[in-house]
């Protein structure tokens, strides 16, 4: 497989899966057993989700599209982990990024180094971490005041 998503927009994703048990086989970075979560959307169309884990109650992520946050982002997939979330087409993959609100003056900033996979058809996903990237960790969203 090993491509690259291009776009991913939450409302083909988000949506369909509100509700829906999303399983991380391999957790996520630094939180290996936090395997299970929910995806909930806003009914107002708000375009952050939060990402609920099931495993560890009190535990949630916002999350956001990263394709709204830098218009060329790509995600590239390889082999491994297209087959680690069952992925074949990527048409049926919803890429997210974890957001984090920081005190003044840093504001809102995404992770863009560690996105968030997820194969929409089979309820799986993973965290890629794209080691050899411009992204950052600490992309500005919104800076102290707007919002």
């Amino acid at each position: 497989m090993a491509t690259s998503v291009e776009s991913s927009p939450v409302d083909a994703g988000g949506p369909r899966l509100s509700g829906q048990t999303i399983v991380f086989p391999l957790g996520l970075i630094g939180c290996e057993t936090w395997r299970s979560f929910v995806l909930e959307s806003d009914p107002s169309g708000d375009p952050v989700l939060t990402l609920r884990c099931l495993d560890q109650p009190g535990i949630a992520f916002w999350v956001a599209d990263p394709f709204t946050i830098v218009s060329d982002y790509e995600v590239p997939i390889n082999d491994a982990e297209g087959m680690s979330i069952r992925l074949k087409d990527l048409s049926d993959a919803l890429v997210l990024c974890i957001l984090t609100v920081r005190p003044p003056p840093v504001g809102v900033t995404a992770n863009l180094l560690g996105p968030l996979v997820i194969n929409v058809r089979e309820r799986l996903g993973r965290q890629i971490v794209l080691s050899e990237s411009k992204y950052s960790v600490r992309q500005q969203v919104l800076a102290e005041g707007a919002w």
